[in-house]
C-alpha cells in the first residue's frame, strides 16, 4: 500500500470525499485546512450530489452487502465535496489523518476522532490504495483536467532528498541510497527553508 523505493516517498494522488454530514455541519473548511497544513495540495475539487447510480459505481464491491442500502441512502442524501489530493504517499497519509471508520473510537487528533461520533456518519472518504485512487478519480472527475501547479514540495514540507526521482515505474535504487544521500546532505550542511524561512542547521533546526 505504501509507495516507496527503499523508504523514499513517492508522489501520489488520492480521491477524497467530504460526505453530506461534513457539508451539512460546515466542516469542509476545517478539514480542508488540515489537509493543506499537512503539506498536501488540492489538484481538483467540486461539489456534487451523488446519485444512486454513481454510488453503486463507487461502492461496487459493497452493493450486495446488507449495509449497502443505508450507505446509499446516506451518501445520496445531500451535497458532497470531491477532491483530488496530491503529495508524498498521499493515500497512506490521508488514511492516517482520517482515523478509523467509527468516530467514537477514532484517535483524538484524527478527523473522525475530533469531529465524529458515528460509524455511518463518518464525514470523509479516502481511497484505500493507489489502485483504488486511480479508479475513483476516474469515476468522479473523468476527463476533467487536474491542475498541476509548477512548484514542488522541496524545502517546504519534506527534504528534496526524500523524493523518488525514478522516471520508470518499478525502478529501484541501491538499498543504501537514502542513507548515503542524507549523509552527504548532513556533511555539506545543506541549506533548507521551511515555509520560506531559512534554517541554520542541516535538518532545519536553527
Amino acid at each position: 500500500m505504501l509507495s516507496l523505493w527503499d523508504g523514499v516517498a513517492v508522489m501520489e494522488r488520492t480521491l477524497i470525499l467530504f460526505k453530506p454530514d461534513a457539508v451539512e455541519r460546515r466542516l469542509c473548511g476545517r478539514i480542508l485546512t488540515r489537509i493543506e497544513e499537512k503539506g498536501l495540495r488540492i489538484v481538483a475539487m467540486k461539489m456534487l450530489t451523488i446519485t444512486p447510480e454513481l454510488s453503486r459505481q463507487h461502492y461496487a464491491e459493497h452493493v450486495s452487502k446488507p449495509f449497502y442500502p443505508g450507505l446509499e441512502a446516506f451518501i445520496t442524501s445531500g451535497p458532497s465535496v470531491a477532491l483530488v489530493v496530491e503529495g508524498p504517499q498521499a493515500v497512506y497519509v490521508m488514511r492516517r489523518m482520517m482515523g478509523t471508520t467509527n468516530g467514537r473510537v477514532a484517535r483524538p487528533g484524527t478527523i473522525r476522532g475530533d469531529f465524529g461520533s458515528s460509524m455511518q456518519l463518518n464525514l470523509i472518504h479516502g481511497s484505500d490504495s493507489p489502485e483504488s485512487a486511480q479508479r475513483e478519480i476516474g469515476i468522479y472527475f473523468g476527463k476533467d483536467p487536474l491542475v498541476s501547479p509548477n512548484y514542488t514540495f522541496e524545502g517546504t514540507t519534506v527534504l528534496k532528498e526524500e523524493h523518488a526521482a525514478a522516471s520508470t515505474v518499478g525502478e529501484r535504487r541501491p538499498r543504501n541510497w537514502v542513507s548515503r544521500t542524507l549523509a552527504t546532505a548532513t556533511v555539506a550542511k545543506t541549506s533548507l527553508t521551511v515555509k520560506g524561512r531559512p534554517c541554520k542547521g542541516p535538518w532545519g533546526v536553527p
